[in-house]
């Protein structure tokens, strides 16, 4: 399951379409939220430290989300977690995959982190509930 999340945090390359290469188009349903090399995290979302990604609260509630919402991509990725894509009709074998696969696009691009920039990894960056505790004793401080 740690490989599935990882996927689902970073690229899931999704292809559709048969045939000859120019015909194939390559979907993500990944969340884009990090990336390895160079290292770039999402600002309260994602953080790397010392090798191992740490995500925080809020994005454990949408990663849960997602796995409740499109089970079956996750069981996909549980089961072939060492491919880099994943065939429409693998996963959606009754060839209900177009349908689908526009659902998780639709959804990912209604999240607040749709299109957020990644951070330089290499930046220390308080967590935000420090900032929030800095910000008020700041306040209490100066009231």
């Amino acid at each position: 399951m740690a490989n599935a999340v990882s996927k689902l945090t970073g690229t899931i390359i999704i292809t559709t379409g048969t045939g000859r290469r120019e015909n194939i188009n390559r979907v993500n349903v990944g969340f884009s939220w990090k990336a390895n090399k160079p290292i770039k995290q999402l600002y309260g979302y994602t953080k790397k430290e010392e090798q191992v990604w740490l995500y925080s609260d809020a994005a454990v509630l949408i990663i849960s989300d997602y796995m409740l919402q499109f089970p079956e991509i996750i069981a996909t990725l549980v089961k072939n977690p060492k491919d880099d894509t994943y065939p429409e009709l693998n996963i959606w074998p009754a060839r209900k995959g177009r349908s689908r696969l526009e659902e998780v696009r639709t959804w990912i691009k209604k999240l607040p982190t749709y299109s957020v920039p990644l951070m330089d990894g290499a930046w220390q960056v308080l967590d935000a509930p420090v900032i929030k505790e800095i910000d008020r004793s700041t306040k209490s401080y100066f009231s």
